[in-house]
C-alpha cells in the first residue's frame, strides 16, 4: 500500500486507492496505518481520502450505510494501539471520536446515491478521515471556528437541495453525538434516543 500525495496547496492530503474483495479491510488498515503515523507532520489541514474501488453489492444508499460500518468496525478489530486519553470510550458520549492507532479523527462517507445532499456525493464511494487535531483551532465560540461554521453552513445551504441536517453538532457539547455526523442521509432522518452507535460493541471492548 503507498499513499498518494496531494499537489499544490493540497500537498497535506494523502489519498489510498481500496480494493474490492475480503482483504478490503485490511488494506484500509494499512493504509490509515502509514497516515497515523505521519499525519502530525502534515500540517493542520490533513486528511486521509479513501477511494473504494466500485464494488456491485453497493447498489444504493442503505447499502453503503451498512458497508460504512461494517468497515469502521473491522477497522476497530484490527486495531491494537491504546485508546488516547482525553477521548470518551461511549459511544454515545459527547467527546467520543472514532480511533484508529491512537488518533482520533472525524470519519466522512460519500457515495454515488447522494442525489440531493451534493456536499456527501462523489462517483465512487469514498471514506476520509480528519484527525481531530485539525479541529483544534476551529472550536465553537471562538472567532476562527465560528466564522468558519458559518461560512461552511452557508455554502451548504447553496450547493445541497436539501436542508441542513439537524444531527450538525461541536465536539465536547452536551447532546452532541459525532457518530450521528459520519454517514448523512438524504431525508434528514433523526435517529431514535434510544439508538445507539454501530460501533457500541466496539467500544465496549476497549473499555474492558
Amino acid at each position: 500500500m503507498r499513499l498518494r500525495v496531494g499537489r499544490g496547496a493540497q500537498r497535506a492530503l494523502r489519498y489510498a486507492f481500496v480494493p474490492v474483495g475480503d482483504g478490503r479491510v485490511e488494506a484500509l488498515a494499512e493504509a490509515l496505518r502509514l497516515y497515523t503515523d505521519t499525519a502530525e507532520s502534515l500540517g493542520r489541514r490533513t486528511s486521509l481520502v479513501c477511494f473504494f474501488e466500485h464494488d456491485p453489492r453497493l447498489s444504493g444508499l442503505d447499502a453503503c450505510e451498512e458497508h460504512f460500518w461494517e468497515l469502521l468496525r473491522g477497522l476497530r478489530e484490527q486495531d491494537r494501539a491504546p485508546w488516547p486519553e482525553g477521548i470518551s470510550t461511549d459511544t454515545e458520549a459527547p467527546d467520543w471520536e472514532f480511533v484508529f492507532n491512537s488518533m482520533p479523527m472525524f470519519v466522512v462517507a460519500n457515495t454515488p446515491f447522494h442525489y440531493r445532499r451534493r456536499s456527501r456525493f462523489f462517483e465512487y464511494f469514498a471514506v476520509t478521515f480528519q484527525p481531530r487535531f485539525v479541529f483544534d483551532d476551529l472550536a465553537a465560540g471562538t472567532r476562527t471556528g465560528d466564522n468558519a461554521r458559518k461560512i461552511i453552513r452557508k455554502r451548504l445551504a447553496e450547493y445541497d437541495s436539501v436542508a441542513q441536517t439537524p444531527l450538525l453538532g461541536n465536539f465536547g457539547e452536551h447532546g452532541n453525538k459525532e457518530w450521528h455526523q459520519y454517514f448523512l442521509d438524504e431525508e434528514n432522518e433523526v435517529p431514535h434516543p434510544e439508538a445507539q452507535c454501530p460501533l457500541h460493541r466496539a467500544a465496549d471492548a476497549v473499555s474492558l
